[in-house]
């Protein structure tokens, strides 16, 4: 293969080469690349994305999980990677990160990947919102009841 035109056997001189091009080579500043990469990564930028701002001191220590949570990690498993995943992993991040910046602030973790997954399941019509409503006030009634 030859430097000039990438293509085995073929030189410059050839009939069938193609014409060269004038390619205009623009040099910029490192700190004009900077500042441009800096404007697109704000133009970019969604709420949820925290990588490298300043934040309060992360909580690593082990703590128990509450029984809906649980539940939460257990429905996940089984709709992304059962062996017929109804969505996938990246649908998932799509929908929590497409939540509006109050809502994810407002919600915890998991409360994030239970709204993700009824939307995602609205949205392939596995739930209706009809049903999903009729159920909750089912729920709901049903807890009332348990309190008396």
């Amino acid at each position: 293969m030859d430097g000039f035109t990438g293509v085995p056997g073929r030189t410059p001189s050839s009939p069938q080469s193609p014409s060269p091009r004038r390619v205009e080579v623009v040099h910029e500043s490192r700190a004009s690349t900077r500042r441009r990469a800096a404007l697109d990564y704000e133009r970019m930028q969604r709420h949820h994305d925290m990588g490298g701002l300043p934040a309060g001191p992360i909580d690593l220590d082990p703590h128990p999980h509450a029984p809906w949570e649980k539940r939460v990690n257990a429905l996940l498993t089984l709709l992304a990677r059962g062996s017929t995943p109804l969505f996938t992993v990246d649908e998932m991040r799509r929908a929590i990160e497409d939540l509006g910046p109050a809502e994810y602030d407002r919600l915890g973790y998991y409360e994030r990947w239970i709204t993700a997954i009824t939307r995602i399941l609205l949205e392939r019509g596995v739930l209706t919102v009809d049903g999903l409503g009729r159920k909750l006030a089912e729920v709901s009634e049903r807890r009332m009841k348990a309190a008396r």
